[in-house]
This record gives structure tokens, sequence and C-alpha cells, in this order.
């Protein structure tokens, strides 16, 4: 970790697994001042989630359904904005509609499984049309992580976040 000095302001690296607890005293080499640094974790941002969904009910539906999990939730449109949120601020997860108009969630699932920035992005692939196994073993063999047909309950859209943010 980077430390400042309170005195002087010169930086210096920590390491604070040689702590012996959750504070430590340290000395400035520059300037000799004695501070105390505090080592205890500090609380980590939410998971930011995308939702890419050209329909504003099923943006809103989602986001209402994930709120809970305490996400950071946005929302877009269009594949194409989906791209450049996802090109411009880390994501961890992004629920993509495959009926998107223009740029298909398909399309889309592949050029972001292309780009070596996005590679530990998780994506749930969504579709309200009716899906077979084979048609749900495609989406993922294309690089979705899951699938899920929009005719979920919010316990087992939930379920699948969960279990798509634990692989990480």
């Amino acid at each position: 970790m980077i430390i400042t000095c309170p005195s002087c302001q010169a930086r210096y690296k920590l390491d604070p697994s040689k702590g012996g607890g959750s504070a430590v005293s340290v000395r400035c080499p520059k300037c000799r001042h004695l501070f105390r640094v505090d080592l205890s974790p500090t609380p980590s941002d939410p998971p930011r989630i995308l939702i890419v969904d050209d329909a504003l009910f099923f943006r809103e539906m989602i986001s209402d359904v994930l709120r809970p999990l305490g996400m950071e939730i946005m929302a877009v449109d269009s594949a194409e904005k989906a791209l450049e949120m996802l090109r411009g601020t880390p994501y961890v997860l992004a629920v993509v509609d495959l009926n998107l108009p223009g740029m298909s969630g398909e399309e889309l699932i592949q050029i972001v499984r292309q780009d070596l920035h996005l590679k530990d992005l998780r994506i749930l692939a969504m579709s309200g049309v009716f899906r077979s196994e084979a048609d749900a073993a495609r989406v993922q063999n294309s690089g979705a992580d899951d699938f899920s047909t929009k005719s979920f309950t919010p316990d087992q859209l939930q379920q699948k976040v969960r279990t798509l943010l634990d692989r990480g």
C-alpha cells in the first residue's frame, strides 16, 4: 500500500503484511515524523454491473431485482452503448439481452471476448424468446458464462448473479 507522511507529504510503499495488527507506527525517513497507519481493509466498491436490454421494462425490472444485492447498476439500450460503457469503466458482470436491435447480444458477447481488457468480465445472456438447451449451449460456447430466459423469478436471477460473481 502507498502511504503519505502527514507532515512532509512524502510518499512511501508499505507492506501491510509486515504489520502485527490493524495499525502500525511509521517514522518518515525524510522528515522523521512519527505517525500511525491504519492497516484494516477499506470497504471495496460494490460490484459494478451493466444491463444491456432494448426494453425499458426489462432494464428496470432486472435493476430492481439485483439492487438488494448491493450492486452498482448501470443500464443501456444497445450493444453499441454497452461497448462504450464497458471500455470506459470496469464492470464485473454484464447482463445481455440476445435480441438487441442493430448489433445483437450474441455479436456483443463475441466482441467482448476478443477484447483483452474485458477478458475477466462475466456475462449472463438472456432472451425473452424461448430457447432450447442447444441454443443456450451455443450462446455459452460463443462466450457467455451463463444463460437465462426472461421468465425468471427474482431468487433465480439473484442466485445466477451470485454464482457468476463468486467465480471471480
